[in-house]
């Protein structure tokens, strides 16, 4: 089993680094929200036709904007 030197071990658990953890995963969920959220105004652009000619409907958008879509 590895141990961690004392050094390492304080400093993973010092609250900078800790935020800067936090800091990373909010800034990382914010840009696959935005990511979401660009994809679905996209394909709501799109009319019905269109969205069938691509082989999807509206209640498709959702997950397809997700990426948990599947056939």
């Amino acid at each position: 089993m590895a141990t961690l030197s004392p050094a390492v071990h304080l400093e993973a658990a010092s609250p900078a680094y800790l935020l800067r953890s936090v800091g990373v995963s909010v800034h990382a969920f914010w840009i696959a929200r935005r990511e979401v959220a660009r994809i679905t105004r996209e394909l709501n652009a799109h009319n019905d036709k269109q969205l069938a000619d691509m082989g999807i409907t509206r209640a498709d958008i959702p997950a397809i904007a997700r990426g948990t879509f599947r056939r």
